[in-house]
């Protein structure tokens, strides 16, 4: 299955999710999963293309159109992201940059790092778990 398409104008926060923000080093929108850049400390788009890549660390909740703008993301809790999720339904980091899908669309070589679940169709609980682990 493909990723899960999140248009940024439908996120926010709920309330009572836990928030950070931090710095982005690249272009980021709303919806989108980020990770922690270990050489600069900024953001960067989360992906389950690489060990430090899928470490994700939250969703996105408002845009930075450019490096070095301040990016909200929701840590733990829930988050509006639109119709576009199936309740119960697992989703985790995808190969492309920022996005999530199905976990069990994880192929050989992909890290696996949950996201979280769909709540209701437009609400996702984020629940992280980074594994660290690759699919053989």
């Amino acid at each position: 299955m493909a990723d899960i398409v999140i248009t940024d104008t439908n996120v926010s926060a709920v309330a009572g999710a836990s928030k950070e923000v931090g710095v982005a080093g690249v272009a980021i929108d709303a919806g989108k999963w980020v990770y922690i850049v270990a050489s600069t400390g900024k953001l960067g788009l989360a992906d389950a293309d690489g060990s430090e890549s899928s470490g994700a660390v939250g969703i996105a909740v408002n845009a930075a159109v450019a490096a070095d703008q301040q990016v909200q993301y929701v840590t733990s809790g829930d988050v509006n992201v639109g119709s576009v999720l199936a309740v119960g339904t697992v989703y985790g980091i995808s190969t492309t940059a920022g996005s999530m899908g199905l976990l069990s669309d994880r192929l050989s070589t992909d890290y696996v790092s949950v996201c979280g679940y769909g709540k209701t169709a437009s609400v996702l609980t984020v629940s992280r778990i980074n594994t660290g682990l690759q699919v053989p």
